[in-house]
């Protein structure tokens, strides 16, 4: 394993954890991505002012809806037209 994903695997098992603790059979796609805490993650921390310009945690929070569903960039474009999925998951229109 190479030391940049070593030093993410930490990260990786703490979301595993999270989302396993959001997920029921209740639980939607956008309630499981806005309960992650990205703001833990080192490029985060390592980029506050990058974050606050370019809106990393809800870029974030859309690719894992991307992930989690398996949508095609296309797929994820249409989902977050929906002005309400986009202002749930911090993405401004």
């Amino acid at each position: 394993m190479s030391q940049k994903i070593s030093k993410f695997e930490s990260v990786f098992r703490r979301l595993e954890r999270q989302a396993a603790e959001l997920i029921c059979k209740d639980t939607d796609l956008l309630t499981v991505v806005c309960g992650f805490e990205f703001g833990k993650t080192p490029v985060v921390e390592a980029a506050d002012g990058w974050d606050a310009e370019y809106s990393y945690q809800p870029m974030m929070r859309a690719f894992y809806c991307k992930e989690l569903v398996g949508f095609t960039t296309v797929e994820l474009y249409d989902f977050l037209a929906d002005a309400e999925r986009a202002r749930t998951l911090g993405v401004n229109h």
